[in-house]
């Protein structure tokens, strides 16, 4: 697998980037805001994002 330098994601980090490899392979994540409404009840692992941004 080819690992990233950097991630971008819109709206939440995806599950994908905090379980198996996806931390491993995902580099630095920066998170796009587009104003979703979350429940953190949903969440499903923890990641760190290094740049949030608006969206």
């Amino acid at each position: 697998m080819l690992a990233a330098s950097t991630t971008v994601t819109f709206g939440a980090v995806k599950a994908g980037l905090t379980r198996g490899e996806g931390p491993r392979l995902c580099g630095r994540i920066v998170l796009v805001d587009i104003r979703l409404v979350l429940n953190p009840d949903d969440a499903v692992g923890e990641a760190t994002v290094a740049e949030k941004r608006a969206g």
